[in-house]
C-alpha cells in the first residue's frame, strides 16, 4: 500500500515554481510519506489513512491514521501536521486498541478543545486537539465518515445501517437507521438537516427501503435527508467555523444563551 500523503494549493493547483525532489517531482507543494522512511512523518508506518480535517482553532491540519506497523497490529494514530512548508508531522496522538477505539477513521472538529474520533470497534472518543486526553468514550457508537454540527451542538457518525447522533458533552442521543454501506453523513448549520447517501441495495441484507418509502427509487439510492432536533439551546463556545468575509481567519462561535439571544446580538453569534 502506497502510505502517503500530498498538499496543492488551491489557488495554483501546485507551486509557483519547477518540480522538486521534495514534491514528488508533480508540482505539488509537498508529500509526506508514512512508510517508516520519512522523517517528515516521525518514520510511521500507516496500514491504511482515513479522514482529515484542518483546526482553525490551532492552525494545524489532522489526519486518522487507524493502524500502524507493517503488519496493521499497532495502535492507529491521530497526526498533527504544520499549515505550511515543509509539510511535517509535528506531533501524534496514539489511541490505544485498550479503549475500544480499533482504528479512529472519521473525524470532526467540535467545540471548545474537541475532536471526535469516529472508530471500528466498539467505541468512537472525543479527544483533546492539545494532547490527545480522551474527553469522553462513546460505547456502542462506530464510525466510518463524521460532522459536528454547531448549529445543533451535535456530532453525527454515519456507518452501516446506522446514524449515531451524540452533543458535545458526550450524552448519546439516539440511533437512526440508514442503510448498508452509508458510511458518509453531512449536515446543513443553518436547516440543521443531516444528509446521507443511500446505496442502492434494497436486495441485500438489512435493506432499509428508506429511499422507496419517501418518494425515492430504492434501486437508484438517494439521499436522505433527516431533520436534527434542536435540543441544546446553547452553542458550546469556542466552535470554528470559517470567516466568509475574507476566508482567512477563523470566527470563534459565542454562546446563544440569555442576552446573547437578543435580536440585536444575532449578527455575533453566528
Amino acid at each position: 500500500m502506497d502510505g502517503f500523503i500530498t498538499f496543492w494549493s488551491t489557488e495554483t493547483r501546485g507551486n509557483a515554481g519547477p518540480p522538486t525532489s521534495d514534491d514528488g517531482g508533480n508540482g505539488s507543494l509537498g508529500k509526506i510519506r508514512f512508510d517508516g522512511t520519512d522523517s517528515r512523518g516521525m518514520n510511521i508506518t500507516a496500514s491504511g489513512i482515513e479522514q482529515c480535517k484542518f483546526n482553525p482553532r490551532t492552525g494545524k491540519f489532522y489526519l486518522n491514521i487507524p493502524a500502524t506497523g507493517a503488519d496493521g497490529s499497532g495502535p492507529g494514530v491521530v497526526v498533527v501536521i504544520s499549515a505550511e512548508a515543509p509539510f511535517h508531522v509535528e506531533k501524534s496522538f496514539t489511541i490505544p486498541l485498550a479503549t475500544g477505539c480499533t482504528g479512529p477513521a472519521g473525524m470532526a472538529i467540535g467545540p471548545e478543545h474537541q475532536i471526535l474520533l469516529g472508530c471500528g470497534g466498539t467505541t468512537s472518543l472525543i479527544i483533546d486537539d492539545r494532547d490527545g486526553g480522551i474527553i469522553a468514550a462513546l460505547g456502542g457508537e462506530t464510525s466510518d465518515e463524521a460532522w459536528y454540527n454547531p448549529g445543533d451542538n451535535s456530532y453525527f457518525l454515519a456507518d452501516d445501517l446506522k446514524l449515531g447522533v451524540v452533543d458535545h458533552t458526550g450524552a448519546e442521543d439516539l440511533t437512526t437507521q440508514t442503510a448498508l454501506g452509508s458510511h458518509v453523513v453531512a449536515v446543513d448549520m443553518l436547516k440543521n438537516q443531516v444528509y446521507v447517501p443511500i446505496n442502492n441495495n434494497p436486495a441485500e441484507g438489512g435493506a432499509s427501503h428508506i429511499c422507496g418509502n419517501n418518494g425515492g427509487s430504492d434501486s437508484l439510492g438517494c439521499i436522505a435527508v433527516y431533520t436534527a432536533k434542536n435540543d441544546d439551546h446553547c452553542l458550546a463556545e469556542g466552535m470554528p467555523v470559517l470567516d466568509h468575509d475574507d476566508g482567512d481567519d477563523p470566527v470563534f462561535m459565542r454562546t446563544r444563551c440569555g442576552d446573547d439571544r437578543r435580536a440585536d446580538r444575532d449578527d455575533h453569534d453566528r
